[in-house]
């Protein structure tokens, strides 16, 4: 019987389908009638929860006052046999009058009850023995690992919800957000051209196309991710077309096209060979680094377009596909979090500029918070500093071990 209840546990059985097999299983041993589990409820109430046996609907959602038996049991974390309810003086639940012998086996953990399992017999049978009493102790031991184990699951899938909730907001904020941004900005510099009266019909033309691109590659980033939501499999990322597309979206909004960089294990891609790299790249990235190390790259576009004044911005991916190809120089930051020792390679994502600089810079804090969101997801970092090399500008790093 305890074997049952165990592998019941084990198997992550729901909270009530265990506390019923647990109820079942005293009714079982204790050669009772009717077996109830009271529990907490709303308002420090103590109600039957849970029954079995003759009696059982009869007693679901009786009230335990706190001067009855079941929270005196439940305050000293103590057993308690009665020899028969019909004859017991100040009862306190009147409905049990109709019973004869009972025991009460609190259900305890770390030395503190948080329930009671109430066992009866009917009038004229048996009273109850201590080891009765000690079996449905052990039973009611079991109960309170079930409670746990159903809160433990609840808090987990708590977490889960909420880190699915974060996942979107950044992926709404890195993608779909920051492009309608640059889109925000594209019309800023044609309302100006405007009034200052250097705009021409086909240079308005033409940045009013790239606007409708661009919302519409904003509606389809929302649609991917609500499909998302819907679909378990959802399609794989391409990270070559993928940084493609978004330096090329980058060029409306910084009025120049940024310059781009990607190589593997020390060879650097063209776009006239990056098929070759794509194709290899299948088998090193997974699909949620792939999307992280887009949505970094679109947020740091984004913050040079917004902030930084630049005329040159360039892009670097490099990934090592095994630990002993990374060359020295590449860990010389201290992570917010340390990298995993067993890392199989990593990827490194730098992308530099010529602007203000950061101390001329007003931080997006949502924008560099989700950028390291994404990089510790992943036991990675991020860093951004005044590019060391030049009097002008910033460096931005983001680098993740791979999980192959």
């Amino acid at each position: 019987m305890s074997q049952r209840i165990t592998t019941a546990l084990l198997e992550d059985t729901e909270e009530e389908d265990a506390l019923r097999l647990i109820c079942q299983s005293v009714l079982e041993v204790a050669e009772a009638d009717t077996v109830l589990i009271v529990l907490p409820s709303l308002g420090e109430k103590y109600i039957c929860e849970i029954a079995d046996g003759e009696a059982a609907r009869d007693v679901i959602g009786l009230e335990f006052p706190p001067e009855g038996r079941a929270q005196s049991v439940i305050r000293s974390n103590v057993g308690m046999i009665v020899p028969s309810m019909e004859r017991a003086h100040s009862l306190r639940v009147p409905q049990l009058s109709r019973f004869g012998p009972a025991l009460y086996a609190p259900m305890s953990a770390h030395g503190v009850a948080t329930g009671v399992i109430i066992v009866f017999r009917n009038p004229g049978r048996d009273e109850f023995t201590q080891p009765a009493l000690q079996a449905a102790e052990d039973l009611a031991a079991q109960a309170t690992l079930a409670l746990r184990l159903a809160a433990i699951r609840h808090a987990e899938d708590r977490a889960s919800l909420l880190e699915e909730r974060q996942r979107i907001a950044r992926d709404l904020h890195d993608l779909a957000i920051q492009q309608l941004f640059a889109t925000s900005l594209q019309l800023g510099t044609i309302k100006d051209d405007l009034i200052a009266g250097v705009a021409t019909p086909e240079k308005i033309t033409e940045s009013i196309d790239q606007a409708l691109a661009a919302v519409g590659d904003s509606v389809s980033q929302i649609r991917q991710i609500v499909s998302g939501l819907k679909e378990s499999d959802s399609p794989a990322f391409n990270l070559v077309d993928g940084l493609w597309h978004e330096t090329s979206l980058a060029r409306r909004s910084l009025g120049f096209a940024p310059s781009l960089v990607l190589a593997l294990n020390n060879e650097v891609f063209s776009k006239d060979n990056s098929e070759r790299l794509d194709s290899e790249l299948v088998e090193i990235l997974d699909e949620n680094e792939i999307a992280d190390a887009l949505a970094v790259v679109r947020e740091g576009l984004t913050n040079v377009a917004r902030h930084a004044h630049a005329t040159e911005v360039l892009v670097e991916v490099q990934i090592w596909a095994e630990s002993g190809l990374v060359p020295p120089g590449c860990g010389h930051i201290e992570p917010t979090v340390p990298l995993k020792s067993e890392t199989n390679g990593l990827m490194w994502v730098e992308i530099t500029d010529d602007g203000t600089g950061l101390e001329k810079t007003v931080g997006r804090h949502s924008g560099l918070a989700n950028m390291a969101a994404r990089a510790s997801v992943h036991f990675g970092y991020m860093n951004i500093e005044n590019r060391p090399d030049s009097t002008r500008g910033t460096k931005l790093t983001w680098c993740i071990p791979l999980s192959v």
